[in-house]
């Protein structure tokens, strides 16, 4: 094991599945800053569930996560949500949020900080996703494309000292918006200096991601690592 753990990801022989019904084989691999991981797999393969089972939303059916060498599972909820963050397949209940409030909740994890503190942090991130012109506006009242626009957005103003994971992010965007997605995804994941692990199910999507690619073996989900560095 590398002795550089600070901001890494490490799973040991870990187990997943919903309700206990095991996904495939014991996975062991980390997630490294400056990293880009894809999960390519068809539906019911178990992408999702591996999200979950990493974020810590569900426990593993077996198995260890560490975060910088910390047992991930054992960290209060507060203490996950500072190191990891998720997007969602599902929107929010209420779309009654501004987009403003939205990416304020994100803030939660640190309800120590400032208002001004939080105030910069969500407006530096409503620009770095072009969404300084939404920040008043209600959720229901957006697009479907805005609103995942929106909801990416709030995984990133989380800013997580680890990993981001974006399940099905590139969902409801036009062709143009995911390119622009994804090279939005990759500066940040360099300048945030944590892993994003995200889901999907086009393969175009890959050869967007860089040229330093590989498989790591699994038996219903492809990996496909990038090191953007």
């Amino acid at each position: 094991m590398n002795d550089n753990t600070n901001g890494k990801f490490f799973c040991q022989n870990l187990l997943f599945g919903p309700n206990t019904q095991l996904l495939g084989e014991a996975f062991n691999g980390e997630f490294s800053p400056g990293e880009i991981y894809v999960l390519l797999g068809p539906n019911g393969s178990g992408k999702t569930s591996f999200l979950k089972t990493i974020a810590g939303l569900v426990q593993p059916c077996a198995g260890v996560l560490k975060v910088s060498n910390i047992n991930f599972t054992e960290l209060s909820a507060i203490e996950k949500a500072k190191r990891v963050s998720i997007l969602s397949t599902k929107w929010p209940t209420n779309l009654e949020y501004r987009v403003w409030d939205l990416l304020i909740l994100a803030r939660y994890p640190y309800r120590g900080e400032s208002e001004e503190t939080s105030n910069l942090i969500v407006s530096k991130t409503l620009e770095q996703f072009d969404l300084l012109d939404l920040k008043d506006r209600v959720l229901a009242t957006l697009s479907d494309g805005q609103r995942q626009k929106a909801m990416i957005a709030r995984a990133f103003c989380q800013t997580p000292q680890c990993s981001i994971l974006l399940d099905e992010p590139f969902n409801h965007l036009d062709m143009n918006k995911k390119e622009w997605m994804i090279e939005k995804i990759k500066s940040l994941a360099l300048s945030m200096k944590i892993s994003v692990i995200f889901s999907c199910h086009e393969k175009f999507i890959i050869d967007r991601i860089g040229n330093k690619l590989e498989i790591i073996p699994g038996k219903r989900i492809e990996f496909f690592k990038s090191k953007l560095t």
